[in-house]
């Protein structure tokens, strides 16, 4: 683990009103085999920024593809910042983006200034909730992987290369500047013109082929991020492998560069998955005896032919043996039930037994849900013209659970209009057909009740009528009138403290029982549990050392002691005792220091040190130092202030990002 320094000023004295914690973030390089070790759990944001409208068979885009529209056309809700919260506070260290980029270039591959905002956009979210982030190229079946096929010759080589370094000297070049938290994927699982190669386990010459075009492009795109500027020099960017098939890592060639790690998919097939899988695993593993860092960034039990019981043991076996390695598993996650654990549409957590097996494989608990959210009224893109139909493809899900269209206008349309609804089928319904109602403010419904499909269609055909058109949403007949917000649940932290609360509680070190009464004082006893949690969490083993006290059988007392990260006096520990702020400074050195992690020593400087104990005085000179405590608001230390619960989580925070 790297340690990364952050500011924390942090407000705990009663008196005072809290401030936020405030965090700069730098450039920390870490190579391909750290990396390893600060990303644990991820999950993919699939089917969203990698649909595409490309249809393989006839060659051609059924959709025009320069717009946001591409990101709901394969039944996904629209990425929402909630979303990578949510991800965040059940414990998931990282989430990969997919993204298929050819769609949204020029015939040059220059990619659209609004679609590389948008893609930004997502990616600033999941690292304002300390996640760590893969972007990529997903399905760039007609360039890419077009120029990859069966009869490539050196001038399709040379194609691919031009399309692979065009597209990544203007992603690094966005992205040069952003932290180590962000991983560069050149390429998702090259193949033969979309297609699929034979044999998975035999190095038949095919096999071998495209081994050696994508170890070349590997070399290309690394290249090509490598010389961009910013941090992008010492940036891990994970290479690819065709198919992504671990079976197919020893037929690779790799560069020679530190900061790189080998991408693979991990999923079941044949009559005994595990078998199978076990064939991937021992790759994976050979791969890393010899110094090469693999990732499994997919992974999902996938396959109607498998039952419930298959799966569960299949998913503990799998990450049970990664996590024996220190491989990172990244779960495939798209609008569908039948393999996710996230729906995005509603916040809901699924297949539980999955996911704790996936979690108690790393040794982690998953996090507490988030409560669950109304999808509706669903917002829908308003870019009208007259004479024509414009076309929403709504999420499948969000189709399932609505009933009606809604075209808001600025005043009654004077010319006619219609609405479609089909699936293969083309139906359409006219002003005045029994599905189709006016209110007098112009305001039009479509009762889609009954009526199978996702595609919807709206036009207007009277001249200037388009451009009063102010909203378009579909929604339910029981009315989404938003209610007023309830007050927060009992154990709900401040507003100021929620988000750090909720990282600290998915980083896994916040016990259960701390986890409410937030604006409550911490005891001696609570602080010595959040130091357990943040000691066995971080070392992966429990502490066994104990010290006993005449007035407490708290054990994680008796674990604290034991390191001698606290003390007694005369055999008593007064365990409900106030805990303070030169008490913790004083915790914090003792605990990093039964962890082999020694702060330099450093003078203090708040205006107040001659009110700081003497036993206290090196240890606050140190965290001060080291930017685990600042001042409160008036830049005072304030020795005797005391700390809530809140404030007390937030600052093992501190101390986690620290290691």
């Amino acid at each position: 683990m790297r340690k990364r320094f952050f500011s924390l000023l942090l407000v705990t004295c009663l008196i005072c009103a809290p401030v936020p914690v405030v965090f700069a973030e730098e450039f920390i390089p870490v190579t391909g085999e750290e990396m390893l070790e600060n990303i644990m759990l991820g999950i993919n944001i699939g089917n969203t920024l990698d649909a595409t409208a490309y249809d393989m068979e006839t060659g051609e885009y059924w959709m025009d593809t320069h717009t946001l529209e591409t990101e709901t056309i394969w039944g996904e809700v629209k990425i929402e910042q909630w979303h990578f919260q949510t991800i965040a506070q059940k414990g998931y260290t990282a989430v990969r983006i997919p993204v298929s980029w050819t769609g949204h270039t020029d015939e040059n591959y220059i990619i659209d200034g609004e679609w590389m905002a948008h893609v930004r956009q997502a990616v600033d979210w999941a690292l304002e909730e300390g996640l760590y982030v893969i972007l990529n190229t997903h399905h760039e079946w007609e360039t890419l992987y077009h120029f990859m096929g069966a009869n490539a010759d050196a001038e399709d080589y040379g194609e691919a290369k031009r399309w692979l370094t065009v597209i990544w000297e203007q992603i690094a070049g966005e992205f040069k500047d952003y932290s180590e938290r962000l991983i560069f994927e050149p390429m998702n699982e090259p193949r033969p013109d979309g297609g699929w190669l034979g044999d998975a386990y035999s190095p038949a010459s095919e096999i071998l082929r495209m081994c050696g075009i994508t170890g070349k492009l590997n070399a290309d795109a690394l290249d090509t991020i490598r010389q961009s500027g910013g941090n992008n020099a010492k940036r891990v960017v994970m290479l690819a492998v065709p198919q992504a098939n671990a079976a197919w890592l020893k037929h690779m060639t790799t560069p020679g560069d530190p900061y790189i790690m080998m991408g693979v998919f991990l999923y079941p097939s044949g009559d005994d998955p595990k078998e199978q899988s076990d064939l991937e695993l021992a790759a994976i593993k050979e791969a890393i005896d010899g110094g090469l860092p693999v990732m499994v960034k997919e992974t999902a039990p996938i396959g109607e032919r498998y039952t419930g019981e298959v799966r569960l043991d299949w998913v503990r076996h799998i990450h049970q043996a990664l996590a024996g390695m220190g491989v990172p598993s990244f779960w495939w996650n798209t609008a569908g039930t039948e393999d996710s654990l996230f729906v995005r549409l509603n916040g809901e957590w699924i297949h539980k037994d999955w996911q704790d097996a996936v979690f108690a494989a790393y040794g982690k608990t998953p996090g507490p849900d988030a409560p669950l959210r109304s999808p509706f009224p669903y917002e829908l893109s308003v870019d009208q013209k007259d004479g024509e139909f414009t076309f929403w493809q709504v999420p499948e899900r969000v189709r399932e659970a609505a009933d009606k269209l809604v075209v808001e206008c600025s005043e009654p349309l004077t010319g006619g209009y219609a609405f479609t609804k089909f699936s293969s089928d083309w139906v359409q319904f006219d002003n005045g057909d029994e599905r189709v109602t006016e209110a007098d403010d112009g305001t039009l419904t479509f009762d889609f009740r009954g009526l199978e499909g996702i595609n919807i269609g709206f036009a207007t055909w009277g001249e200037g009528d388009a451009a009063k058109i102010t909203r378009a949403y579909i929604d339910t007949w029981e009315g989404t009138v938003p209610a007023e917000e309830p007050p927060p649940p009992a154990g709900t932290p401040s507003a100021w403290a929620a988000d750090d609360v909720a990282r600290a509680v998915g980083a896994g070190f916040v016990p259960e029982e701390l986890q409410s009464a937030y604006e409550d004082s911490i005891t001696r006893a609570e602080f010595c549990a959040l130091a357990v949690g943040i000691y066995e969490t971080y070392t992966g083993a429990e502490i066994t050392e104990r010290e006993t006290f005449n007035d407490t059988g708290d054990v994680n007392v008796q674990k604290m002691a034991g390191l001698g990260v606290v003390s007694g006096n005369g055999g008593t520990f007064d365990p409900d005792g106030v805990f303070n702020r030169q008490m913790a400074a004083r915790l914090l050195t003792n605990l990093l220091g039964a962890m082999d992690i020694h702060l330099k020593k450093a003078p203090v400087t708040f205006p107040d040190a001659d009110s700081i104990a003497d036993w206290a005085l090196e240890s606050v000179g140190q965290v001060q130092a080291a930017g685990l405590i600042s001042g409160t608001g008036e830049g005072l230390f304030n020795p005797s202030g005391k700390f809530t619960r809140q404030s007390g989580i937030i600052l093992m925070l501190n101390v986690w990002d620290y290691l």
